[in-house]
């Protein structure tokens, strides 16, 4: 079997405050994707929800996930949630303050099959607290684009968003 190698697909770092991140026209020759993502906060609030966006996905009943979220001083809870309008994370919960960093690690897997489902997962860090989670997307259809999105901050100029390829 040969060993899985990372290619860099794309990358972005942020000159200023934005509040969406995305990746186009990805490339459809790899297997699996994996992106990594540090935040820095802007403004006054803690972070709260990233919704992570693919194809401007349509709300349906072919979605369904499973999350494990701590806020650092309780301990961690169970969410089970279907029908959500994204793939899983649709809401990365990281519990940094602002103007510190949160760092997520997403793997996509068969992002370009057309004849599977669509499985996430991934795990997020923020200062004070953390969230773990999968989910699939019950439709064959190849992602072709990327979205990080927050209705609740801004991700602040220096964050990055690295998107890797995996050759298998």
């Amino acid at each position: 079997m040969a060993t899985p190698t990372y290619i860099l697909m794309d990358s972005v770092t942020l000159g200023s405050s934005t509040s969406s991140v995305n990746f186009t026209s990805l490339d459809q020759s790899f297997s699996d994707l994996v992106l990594v993502v540090q935040a820095n906060g802007s403004g006054g609030k803690t972070f709260g929800q990233i919704n992570f966006n693919y194809d401007n996905s349509p709300s349906g009943t072919n979605y369904n996930t499973r999350v494990i979220r701590s806020d650092g001083s309780n301990a961690p809870s169970a969410v089970a949630n279907s029908n959500y309008p994204r793939l899983v994370p649709n809401q990365i919960y990281s519990y940094a303050n602002s103007g510190d960093t949160m760092t997520s690690f997403v793997n996509i897997f068969s992002y370009s099959s057309t004849d599977k489902y669509k499985s996430i997962i991934y795990k997020s860090k923020g200062s004070e607290g953390f969230e773990i989670g999968g989910g699939y997307w019950e439709s064959n259809s190849a992602i072709t684009t990327l979205t990080f999105s927050t209705n609740q901050f801004a991700f602040a100029s220096g964050s990055t968003f690295y998107l890797y390829g995996i050759e298998a």
